[in-house]
């Protein structure tokens, strides 16, 4: 089966429907040869569990549906974030705390007699972080893998940490951008000029909370 179509089986009893964007087409559509849900595990895990497997991230944008993406799809906007300029207020949080020096993926596949033991059981993929002390963080598939999504896998976890590492938080005047007064969405790149944490680029948006503070809209 597909990872899309174990990942509908499972929504369909909540009656969530499941949609694909950009790039994540090819993951969603790749087949694993065995899976099994573990007894008493929730759906939630479930999914969360074979999207990381898969390098997949699942989002909700409001319209009913879980939809697969990968971060490199996300969306670049013309508005910005400036502080100052429109921020109200600000946060931001370093943490090496779960950040490793070295991600090892091992996995295996299912035998089947065309193939020898060896290539089923010596499945391994590595990537390397450059944070100062020495830790290691050993990685193992729920689902049968292969060389490739052992060294993907290992690549991603070493990114997502990475990223996750950084974070900063804003709260900005206004639910719409200044340009095209469309919403600011999730699954966005938003250019941003802080001064005062001296920075100048793009963040990747992963989530919005749009409220009101007296008579002003703000996100």
């Amino acid at each position: 089966q597909t990872v899309l179509k174990i990942m509908s089986d499972l929504c369909s009893p909540i009656c969530i429907s499941v949609a694909v964007k950009g790039t994540a087409s090819s993951a969603s559509s790749s087949v694993i040869e065995t899976y099994k849900a573990t007894e008493g595990i929730s759906v939630c895990s479930l999914i969360s569990q074979i999207c990381v497997d898969n390098l997949l991230m699942p989002v909700s944008f409001g319209d009913g549906k879980l939809t697969l993406v990968r971060a490199e799809d996300a969306e670049s906007i013309s508005s910005n974030i400036q502080n100052p300029g429109n921020v109200l207020e600000m946060a931001f949080v370093s943490a090496d705390t779960n950040r490793q020096t070295q991600y090892i993926t091992k996995g295996q596949r299912i035998m089947t007699p065309e193939q020898g033991l060896q290539s089923f059981l010596r499945l391994s993929g590595t990537f390397s972080d450059s944070i100062m002390r020495y830790r290691q963080k050993t990685c193992f598939p729920e689902n049968p893998s292969n060389a490739a999504k052992c060294a993907s896998r290992s690549k991603w976890e070493g990114k997502y940490r990475a990223g996750m590492s950084r974070k900063f938080s804003y709260t900005v005047v206004g639910w719409t951008h200044s340009q095209n007064k469309k919403p600011w969405s999730i699954h966005s790149l938003v250019p941003v000029s802080d001064k005062t944490l001296n920075f100048d680029g793009e963040l990747y948006c992963s989530d919005i909370l749009f409220s009101r503070q007296g008579s002003k809209d703000v996100a």
